[in-house]
């Protein structure tokens, strides 16, 4: 299905689609917290959407998993914090 993406491609949709679960996450949270749903429910759905996106990163991931690292992307002497 993601075959004719480059590998930047399948990491945009991949970050967008994370985006939006951390959106729908947030927004069920609310609705909960709020009495608007029940907590059952609202896990519900966390979790089926998880599942997707679960999915849709085994489909996205092992045909990136030899993309080369662009040098701007390379710590080579990372700080540990202090």
């Amino acid at each position: 299905m993601y075959d004719l993406l480059s590998n930047r491609d399948k990491m945009n949709l991949f970050e967008k689609k994370l985006q939006l679960f951390a959106k729908e996450v947030e927004i069920l949270c609310a609705l909960e917290s709020g009495g608007k749903l029940e907590p059952r429910e609202a896990y519900s759905k966390i979790k089926t959407s998880w599942k997707k996106l679960k999915v849709m990163k085994k489909d996205l991931l092992p045909k990136i998993e030899n993309m080369p690292v662009e040098s701007s992307e390379v710590i080579e002497n990372p700080q540990s914090p202090v």
